[in-house]
């Protein structure tokens, strides 16, 4: 019985001294109306200058990247839409592919396949023939991107999304 209302006399201690803690601080760092504070806003450099919410993702896609609102934007197509941005006659598309240039660095990187006439003849029957995703296989299109801040890298390999796949590989989402 003594150990419970030693116990029991601690706890309710601590929580007093929680109180206190708290009710001090409110105290010390209570805001007074009367008082003007002045809001510190840090300095940005130009080139992260924020720009207003007045441009939408759909003004940025039709004027900046030249798309039409019906296009799907991929991944495929950024070098394009970034040309498109920094040769724009508008100073908030160019400032988008600067500062997509200043976060990221883009490359296209080509490769050439040489298969041999046996792979040659299972790559057609996987393919079914298609003498365009043939010609897009032996010389496949590379888009890297890396990030300079936390130097990962993306690398996007249109021609992955062409390759066969078993049924157990394919999602039910798909």
């Amino acid at each position: 019985m003594i150990h419970i209302l030693r116990d029991t006399s601690i706890l309710i201690f601590i929580f007093i001294f929680f109180l206190l803690i708290i009710v001090f601080y409110q105290l010390n760092y209570q805001i007074e109306p009367s008082i003007s504070r002045e809001i510190i806003i840090l300095s940005k450099s130009e080139k992260f200058k924020i720009v207003s919410n007045e441009y939408s993702s759909l003004w940025f896609q039709k004027l900046c990247l030249k798309t039409t609102l019906s296009e799907k934007l991929v991944v495929e197509n950024l070098p394009q839409y970034l040309n498109n941005a920094r040769s724009s006659t508008d100073n908030i598309c160019r400032q988008f592919a600067t500062k997509f240039d200043a976060l990221f660095r883009l490359e296209e990187i080509y490769g050439l396949l040489k298969l041999s006439p046996v792979y040659l003849n299972k790559v057609n029957q996987w393919l079914h023939n298609d003498t365009i995703l043939i010609e897009q296989l032996k010389k496949q299109r590379i888009i890297k991107i890396y990030n300079r801040y936390t130097h990962e890298e993306m690398l996007y390999n249109y021609m992955r999304s062409q390759r066969p796949q078993t049924k157990s590989e394919i999602s039910p989402e798909a």
